[in-house]
C-alpha cells in the first residue's frame, strides 16, 4: 500500500482526520499523488491551489490497496483508469512528471489516513506545468478575469492593438 499525498486548505484537517477525505464540491473526486524522492513533484498541486483562495496548506498523507480502480494522466490531456500500482508505476518512469495527477471516485476513509501535516508555503507551477517562459493570454474567454494582474494586462493588449492599428496602414503606404 503506497503513501500517498492530498494537498487541501488546514481548515479542512479537523475534519478529515474525523471522517476522511471527502469528494470536491464541483469535481467529485480526491485528487492526490504519490509520494516520491523529489519533493516539488509531489507536492506540485499546492500552488495552483493558491489561485482557489487558499492561504494556508494540510498535507494529507494517506494509503490505498495496490489494486484499487484510479484515474491518471496529465493535466489537460486524457485520463486513463487503472489499477494504483500501474498508476504510480506510469508516473514515476514519465520524463515529464510536472503536471501529472491521479484522482479517485470515491471518499478516503479515516482508517486510510497516516498523517496530517502543514506544509509551509506552496511549490509547483500555476496555471498549466508547461506555461513557465510564455505569457497567458487574457482574452475573456480564457478566463482569467479575477487573476492577479489581468486588468492590467488587457489594457495594455487593447493598447497594443490600436498602435498596431494605427502604425500598419501607414506602414503599408495607406494615406
Amino acid at each position: 500500500m503506497p503513501l500517498l499525498v492530498h494537498i487541501t486548505d488546514q481548515e479542512n484537517a479537523a475534519s478529515i482526520l474525523r471522517s476522511g477525505i471527502k469528494l470536491g464540491k464541483y469535481s467529485r473526486f480526491v485528487y492526490f499523488m504519490p509520494i516520491s524522492s523529489d519533493y516539488s513533484v509531489s507536492y506540485q498541486w499546492g500552488r495552483e491551489l493558491k489561485r482557489q483562495g487558499i492561504k494556508n496548506y494540510a498535507a494529507v498523507h494517506f494509503r490505498l490497496p495496490d489494486d484499487e480502480l484510479v484515474w491518471s494522466g496529465k493535466y489537460n490531456k486524457e485520463h486513463t483508469q487503472l489499477p494504483l500500482s500501474e498508476a504510480i508505476g506510469r508516473f514515476l518512469k514519465s520524463e515529464d512528471s510536472m503536471g501529472y495527477e491521479i484522482y479517485l471516485e470515491r471518499k478516503v476513509t479515516q482508517k486510510g489516513i497516516a498523517r496530517v501535516r502543514n506544509l509551509p508555503r506552496p511549490i509547483g507551477w500555476r496555471y498549466s506545468p508547461d506555461v513557465k517562459g510564455r505569457t497567458p493570454c487574457y482574452c475573456p474567454a480564457c478566463g482569467t478575469i479575477g487573476e492577479p494582474n489581468s486588468a492590467k494586462a488587457r489594457k495594455e493588449k487593447a493598447t497594443q492593438r490600436v498602435q498596431t492599428s494605427i502604425i500598419l496602414p501607414t506602414a503599408l503606404g495607406a494615406k
